[in-house]
């Protein structure tokens, strides 16, 4: 991960955020998959998802890129995506 402190401070944090979201669910049917994640990707940092298989990684990607309609707010940059 690269360092915070290798970004340039006169930077502001909303123009190094690259990818975020706030409070993504998703369902299937009756069973729910995502539940309320937060996550926030600034530029510059690398990052992992990992977890057993069925416990939503591709679905919160799929979210993520807009294929698959997710509950509340999902944007890059300042732009809101999916919805």
């Amino acid at each position: 991960m690269i360092e915070p402190s290798t970004i340039p401070r006169s930077a502001s944090l909303a123009s190094r955020v690259l990818l975020e979201c706030q409070g993504v669910s998703h369902n299937f049917g009756a069973k729910q998959v995502l539940y309320d994640i937060n996550l926030r990707v600034l530029r510059g940092q690398i990052v992992a998802m990992v977890g057993p298989s069925g416990s939503g990684k591709s679905t919160l990607l799929r979210g993520l890129a807009g294929v698959l309609e997710v509950a509340d707010l999902v944007r890059a940059g300042f732009r809101p995506l999916g919805k």
